[in-house]
């Protein structure tokens, strides 16, 4: 099962695809293939059809060639059959029905002819229960919202079926989605810039009635997104008017109580810094955010939503430049070898170019070399690791485990002349001992004895060699886990006892099992020593 602390890069699209304009994501994958609606560099769309490996490796397959002709605002859904619904070169609202067969042959079956008139900031979904029927909004001549319902029949053609009529005030940005009572929700840029959602009935025959909105329960708001998150309630993630990203959580109620739309009193506060575009995924434990920061970089923000929004870990500086955010969860389906992936961006590079990403589980590979083994026996230290580290999205290998007859290291001389800690002779003999260990795997040694006395200690590169860990026998269970943590995250401690890194001692740990906090997380997530698991 994907989770939003999936924060490794797997593999990407490499130079598979040219330069863009305009990016658009069927929002679901169809098994291993995902579909990309694009405005290429000639103003054109075209579709393009990817597959994506669990190992992270993403193939390109086909795409639609000259068929797409010329159109800007472009989105794309997927019922029966995929659809786009774009801009023409006339200025006009069109949608045009697509074939994709099992090798990515995309065929044009249809389209919606003149039946629409002027539309911009385009948007379309698929409605789950009727997969014949579409639904687009769009912002209309006048600036104002329109729905309009669409049947795409079989053989691909394409009726006009009903729209909202009476527009909806003024817009600026739409996003769209289908809530967990079937009913649809426009989350929208209202003429005043506040974010404001919408409610819809849409029957099955394409009738569209507007129900009520959220009134302005929220204030200023760009770069507007939303999803439905796993409690069924509505998540909306959007820039405030400071420039930071706020997530923002939503119910919908019942028509009978008078009030369908409901903000839930949660919203993501100062959590999060200033971004220049964002895209919004839901995960099972949570929403994961996709931005484009400060800095122009693509990074990735996970967050629970319940009971309230918070925080859990980011993918740091693992992607660089990108624009035009797009993602998309996958199912976290798993190959021979325990790969996955959780969710692909895609993106427009540096380069100017369309990039995908893929994302997986988060892994991180211990070898043990025993020459004392500890009081507390390793296998409960390995479990106490992986109880606090899983908090954090990241999962602990025991890759090898080595008895070591080395007796003249067993207590080990670690001490420089002040009595501080060094690297000396024996810690760099005891640190060649590196069976079966791959770069980037971190070696624990456990000892008897260190001097200084210590229970454990951390330590950066020895002799060339990835970093490692000592532990000696009188650790406590969290050892383990604090002096591999002080690997990724560096020598510092905190003051707070009920903390992994406290600098009280692992043995005065209070309300165990010990926390790490999100802002560890995302160092921890970001460094070369984690990496995306299997294989």
């Amino acid at each position: 099962m994907s989770s939003v602390l999936d924060l490794s890069r797997a593999g990407d699209s490499n130079n598979l695809a040219g330069s863009v304009k305009e990016i658009a994501v069927d929002p679901r994958l169809d098994g291993d293939r995902l579909v990309t609606a694009v405005r290429d560099s000639d103003g054109e769309l075209k579709l393009i059809v990817w597959q994506i490996s669990p190992s992270g490796a993403v193939t390109r397959l086909g795409d639609s060639r000259s068929q797409g002709g010329t159109a800007s605002s472009i989105s794309i859904a997927r019922g029966r059959k995929y659809v786009t619904a774009v801009r023409d070169s006339g200025g006009n609202l069109k949608l045009v029905s697509w074939d994709i067969s099992s090798t990515g042959t995309v065929t044009k079956r249809g389209d919606s002819g003149s039946q629409a008139g002027t539309a911009s900031l385009i948007r379309i979904v698929a409605i789950p229960t009727s997969p014949d029927l579409f639904v687009t909004a769009s912002q209309t001549a006048a600036k104002t919202l329109k729905l309009t319902t669409w049947r795409v029949a079989q053989d691909g053609s394409i009726m006009r079926l009903d729209d909202s009529r009476t527009a909806d005030g003024g817009v600026s940005e739409i996003a769209l989605l289908v809530d967990v009572r079937s009913r649809l929700v426009t989350a929208v840029r209202d003429s005043n810039g506040n974010l404001k959602l919408i409610a819809w009935q849409i029957d099955a025959v394409g009738a569209v009635s507007r129900l009520a909105d959220s009134e302005d329960k929220a204030g200023g708001a760009t770069l507007i997104r939303a999803v439905k998150d796993s409690a069924g309630n509505i998540v909306t993630s959007v820039r405030d008017n400071d420039g930071d990203l706020k997530l923002i959580t939503w119910r919908i109620g019942t028509v009978s109580s008078g009030q369908v739309v409901v903000r839930d009193l949660n919203d993501s506060g100062d959590q999060a810094g200033a971004i220049r575009d964002n895209a919004l995924v839901a995960h099972s434990d949570g929403v994961l955010s996709a931005v484009r920061d400060s800095d122009g970089d693509l990074k990735l923000i996970a967050w629970s939503t319940s009971p309230t929004i918070m925080r859990r870990s980011d993918s740091a500086g693992q992607a660089g430049e990108a624009a035009l955010v797009n993602a998309v969860p996958s199912d976290g389906a798993t190959d021979s070898v325990g790969r996955s992936v959780s969710t692909i961006t895609a993106v427009r590079d540096s380069d100017g170019d369309l990039l995908l990403i893929t994302w997986s589980p988060t892994c991180l590979r211990l070898h043990f070399k025993i020459l004392t083994a500890p009081t507390e026996s390793t296998s409960t230290m390995l479990a106490a690791m992986r109880q606090v580290y899983a908090t954090v999205g990241i999962s602990v290998q025991l890759a090898s485990t080595e008895i070591l007859n080395i007796p003249t290291l067993e207590d080990l001389d670690a001490s420089d002349d002040e009595g501080g800690i060094a690297k000396t002779d024996e810690v760099k003999e005891l640190f060649t001992n590196r069976n079966n260990v791959q770069d980037g795997e971190i070696v624990v040694y456990f000892v008897r004895t260190t001097t200084p006395p210590e229970n454990g200690i951390a330590f950066g590169r020895v002799q060339g060699s990835e970093p490692g860990a000592v532990v000696t026998s009188n650790a406590t269970r969290w050892t383990l886990g604090h002096e591999v943590g002080h690997l990724l995250l560096g020598p510092d401690h905190v003051r707070n006892t009920d903390h992994l890194m406290t600098g009280a001692g692992t043995g005065n740990i209070t309300n165990p099992p010990p926390d790490l906090v999100a802002a560890e997380a995302s160092t921890m997530q970001g460094n070369s020593l984690t990496r995306a698991c299997g294989g």
